[in-house]
């Protein structure tokens, strides 16, 4: 398995047996998903549902057909330029280093204006490095946004190796409520109502939860070209204690 053409963890053995191990997963125990509205649209689309434990269950044919889809998605592409963003990606860096009085404190809009402009003084593009605690956490991504717009030359994705396939994305909803403000801000800076990227992990195994449930419906009413869903994995706590078992639990 390669990483972007830079790492190499398996040999073609290892795929193939925790392919198999996926597949039998998927189709006898399923994925929980917290949300009654995605499990009916699931329904609808003939998947197997069991309403009582919000279990969904998936066939051989339809893993197959999931993972088609993906494969033409395409790759992402490789940006040939000289700029570096300077940011901490997903927008979950509430601390900031005071160096002037040695202590670690919660980001201030001051703090962020700072970081935007030391960035943009290097003719980089800029994101937004901190999540400050001056903004109501409902309308924070918005207003951290228009600071970015306000002070960067070149505002650039909370994720940038996303940005290569799915244009601007310039920052990250917190919460599915934000996605229609961040998308119409997007369409004012490039003629596009582009989603941005939202809280779209797995946390526990084999869960969706409710708020990314509410954040994938969201991104229905867009053009998403790519959309990667994570599982930020935690041997013992949020995937099982097994190097094994944590692997295929990912995987799936």
């Amino acid at each position: 398995m390669k990483r972007r053409g830079r790492n190499e963890q398996f040999d073609q053995k290892d795929l193939s047996k925790l392919n198999s191990a996926v597949f039998s997963l998927l189709e006898k125990k399923g994925i929980r998903i917290l949300h009654d509205g995605l499990l009916n649209i699931l329904q609808q689309r003939g998947f197997q549902i069991n309403k009582d434990e919000k279990i969904v269950k998936f066939r051989s044919e339809e893993i197959e057909d999931i993972i088609q889809i993906q494969k033409n998605s395409g790759p992402i592409k490789e940006e040939q330029n000289n700029y570096y963003s300077t940011q901490l990606t997903a927008l979950v860096a509430p601390f900031y280093y005071d160096y002037d009085k040695k202590i670690k404190r919660y980001a201030t809009k001051e703090d962020l204006i700072t970081m935007i402009k030391f960035s943009d003084a290097r003719g980089d593009k800029v994101s937004l490095p901190l999540t400050v605690q001056d903004f109501d956490p409902g309308i924070e991504p918005i207003e951290s946004l228009s600071l970015l717009i306000k002070y960067a030359h070149k505002p650039t994705a909370a994720y940038d190796h996303y940005a290569k396939s799915t244009a601007h994305i310039t920052t990250f909803a917190m919460d599915s409520k934000q996605v229609k403000y961040l998308a119409k801000m997007n369409e004012v800076l490039y003629g596009k109502a582009i989603a941005p990227r939202g809280p779209d992990f797995m946390t526990s195994p084999l869960t969706l939860g409710t708020q990314f449930a509410e954040y994938l419906l969201e991104l229905k009413n867009y053009s998403v070209p790519f959309n990667c869903i994570g599982t930020q994995s935690i041997s013992g706590v949020s995937a099982p204690l097994s190097i094994a078992g944590g692997i295929l639990t990912s995987a799936c």
